[in-house]
């Protein structure tokens, strides 16, 4: 190996820590720079995102929860539309291109819950023809000041269209459509004249229209926005105070219509919840200056708890939109839906990319497992770069330097020998563990270890005692401790294993470094579960009444639900027994409380049978309400067992519990929240010269628990260690200057 090779040991291999290596060896002559190992704990890679196929069971996929990418992720697009393309799968193929692997969806469902009645709320976005991914001349931030625009704007037009409001401007009274324009002169007076140049074609327009003084003001609104500078800086105050003086005229009228029907009339209810929300958007962006200060002003508040400082009422504080932006992210303290906690700086943010940045659609769905659409093609890609993978490698610690500076050495458990690994004394170097499996020619990441490729005496002991390979509470000892060693080993670490793991694996640093000790307990972790069925009827037959739905805010503890169905066709079924709906379920999880020691334990398999029992209840009770033509004829409210794909001979309850139900309570695999108060704990400089740290838990720009976010965080990786800029879309706010 040539001297000047920097070698990076990588611990975890998670998308952070896969985007780093991505990125690093992206650059111009990586493979004179950089030499690269992946150190993993167990057989799959993916972290959260980890899939794998029960070859027990119809090779079926089994996740870690559900997995679906939004239309924005223009880092984590461009990474794996790379990578399809270098491994150059032949046309043909299973999932050859990217965009064979990945499919538009458009239909959002929520459901409202009005006076103990349950009501689908459907949102279809429109796809549009952007390609995902960073567009050329195109900004990798939009300013701040082009969302409060966007918002005005979207007001406007989701009013514009609305029954109510052409039922109420329909025909407005002599007196009122004579008022509108002096009004509205009144209300602007003379900012209007100075910005709009065509302010009178815009008042004969509102009088040919026949608007209502209040529409109207929307109107108005809409064009001073549209007016002014794209360069905020050079905007005056008293630009911004006429568009929150506009907008809440309209917003207050707006309510003061609508309140008395909100329990009768979904339409109004629903028009005024989305008004309200956007009003709120763009009001308190203004009030609070984020065009000037950005969004991290506002991390101080809980999204809810900014909401309501700026008067929301609690129609729109309670509303299905706030709880399913909330079930989409598992913004609940502790797992308990009682604890909302969701950092404004961050909803905020996360909100106006989904909604104004989607690109071809607002969701792209996997058309098969995470693990196979997405870490399979990483691998590959990464492999031919050089990168080096060793499996079954569980960190143990990583140690300081005397002087607190470096990382001077990582302690690794090697959890199996390989077959033909070890010769008398001697290793041999050369044998590699392979992870694929292929299910109908798509190579895909098993359920459990390949056994075959394990030292057959130690692979026996691993059946027979159920060992879990990938947890840390087991009591499975390594058959080897390694020590990696710095100058020797490796030159710098990238950890991208989370925070929640870092009491077993960084004790020296949280000791050592306040700032560490400060961002492990302050960056929130969340456990998670996840419920997969097989169902013998199709949607249709379900009883569901629209397309193939995602679906939030539902009861809990499984508030979330997609249709997975196009995944049927990835798995291995009898012609005779092939499922007609694959659906998958999840929520947050219920913390233990107190917390389980860290050392060896059942603990996993104990929270495992939680989620299958408190899913089962959940199945009895509450699906009746989704799949009414599916549900017990003694039991409406609940799912007949015999409607679910099971083995031959199960019958009942027995059916239900030969579904797949995941309990992520692991420190790697527990979700990383964005809690208020939080951002600035993160860390990107570690402070500490050859530890850099990559995954959605830290200091990225975007600081949310998400794929693009991970991407975003390894890119970051690569630019601190090469030295480079890279285009990172989403980094931060795109904030002004102002003008003296």
């Amino acid at each position: 190996m040539s001297a000047a090779k920097k070698r990076v040991a990588i611990l975890g291999g998670g998308m952070g820590s896969l985007a780093a290596a991505f990125s690093l060896t992206s650059q111009p002559g990586a493979k004179d720079l950089y030499d690269i190992t992946v150190y993993q704990m167990g057989w799959r890679l993916g972290g959260k995102g980890a899939s794998g196929r029960n070859a027990g069971d119809h090779q079926r996929i089994e996740e870690h929860g559900l997995h679906i990418w939004l239309g924005f992720y223009d880092n984590a697009f461009d990474v794996i539309k790379e990578c399809y393309a270098e491994m150059a799968r032949p046309l043909g193929a299973p999932l050859a291109t990217w965009d064979e692997a990945f499919k538009k969806h458009d239909l959002v469902a929520l459901e409202e819950n009005i006076g103990g009645v349950w009501k689908n709320w459907f949102f279809d976005f429109p796809e549009n023809s952007l390609v995902p991914g960073k567009s050329p001349g195109a900004p990798l931030v939009p300013t701040m000041w082009s969302y409060v625009r966007r918002t005005i704007r979207f007001m406007h037009e989701h009013f514009s269209a609305s029954l109510f409001a052409r039922e109420r401007c329909a025909a407005p009274d002599a007196e009122q459509t004579a008022r509108t324009p002096m009004r509205s002169r009144s209300l602007l007076g003379r900012i209007f004249d100075d910005v709009v140049r065509d302010a009178e074609e815009i008042f004969r327009d509102i009088e040919a229209c026949g608007l209502c003084v209040e529409h109207a003001a929307l109107r108005c609104a809409v064009a001073l926005a549209e007016s002014l500078d794209d360069d905020a800086g050079r905007h005056a105050p008293e630009h911004h105070q006429a568009l929150m003086d506009l907008l809440k005229e309209f917003i207050e009228w707006l309510w003061k219509e609508v309140e008395p029907r909100i329990a009768q009339d979904d339409a109004a209810r629903r028009l005024f919840i989305i008004l309200d929300l956007a009003f709120l958007n763009a009001w308190g962006m203004l009030k609070y200056d984020v065009i000037f200060k950005g969004l991290d002003v506002l991390d101080g508040w809980d999204y809810i708890e900014w909401l309501r400082d700026l008067g929301a009422p609690d129609i729109t504080l309670t509303s299905a939109p706030i709880r399913g932006f909330y079930d989409l992210v598992f913004a609940f303290e502790g797992g308990d839906p009682q604890k909302p906690n969701f950092a404004a700086s961050v909803a905020l943010r996360s909100a106006m990319h989904v909604v104004f940045d989607y690109k071809g659609a607002i969701f792209w769905k996997m058309q098969a497992g995470m693990g196979d659409t997405v870490f399979t093609p990483l691998h590959d890609a990464l492999a031919k770069r050089g990168v080096k993978f060793e499996f079954f490698h569980k960190v143990e610690n990583l140690a300081l330097s005397l002087d607190g500076a470096s990382i001077a050495s990582i302690a690794i458990g090697r959890q199996v020998w390989l077959r033909d690994q070890r010769v008398g004394k001697e290793i041999d170097p050369t044998v590699k563990y392979d992870p694929f499996v292929p299910v109908n020619g798509l190579p895909c990441w098993p359920s459990e270890p390949l056994y075959d490729q394990i030292d057959p005496d130690e692979a026996k002991e691993l059946r027979a005692r159920g060992i879990d390979l990938e947890s840390y509470y087991s009591d499975y000892d390594p058959v080897e401790r390694r020590t990696l060693t710095c100058g020797t080993d490796f030159d710098v670490v990238v950890l991208g294993i989370p925070p929640a793991a870092h009491p077993w694996i960084c004790s020296e640093l949280i000791a050592k470094r306040p700032d560490w000790a400060a961002m492990v307990s302050g960056v929130k972790t969340v456990q998670t579960q996840g419920m997969q069925l097989w169902l013998a009827p199709d949607l249709a037959a379900l009883g569901w009444q629209g397309k193939s739905p995602v679906m939030d805010a539902y009861a809990d503890s499984q508030n979330t639900w997609a249709d997975m169905s196009q995944l049927i066709c990835r798995e291995v079924w009898p012609a005779s027994n092939v499922p007609g709906n694959v659906s998958y379920f999840c929520g947050p999880l219920l913390d233990a409380d107190p917390p389980p020691p860290m050392r060896p334990s059942d603990f996993p398999k104990r929270m495992r049978r939680i989620v299958e029992s408190t899913s089962l209840e959940w199945l009895e009770k509450h699906i009746g309400f989704l799949w009414p033509l599916a549900v017990d004829p003694k039991n409406p409210a609940g799912l007949d067992w015999s409607k679910l794909v099971a083995p031959a001979g199960t019958t009942g309850v027995a059916r239900a519990k030969a579904q797949y139900y995941r309990a992520n309570v692991e420190p790697s695999e527990r979700y990383v929240l964005s809690v208020k108060n939080a951002s600035a704990l993160r860390i990107r400089n570690t402070g500490i010269a050859n530890l850099f740290v990559a995954g959605d838990w830290t200091l990225n720009g975007f600081n949310a628990g998400c794929i693009e976010a991970a991407t975003m965080s390894g890119m970051q990786v690569a630019e601190d260690i090469s030295g480079n800029e890279l285009a990172i879309a989403w980094e931060g706010d795109g904030v002004s200057t102002r003008t003296p």
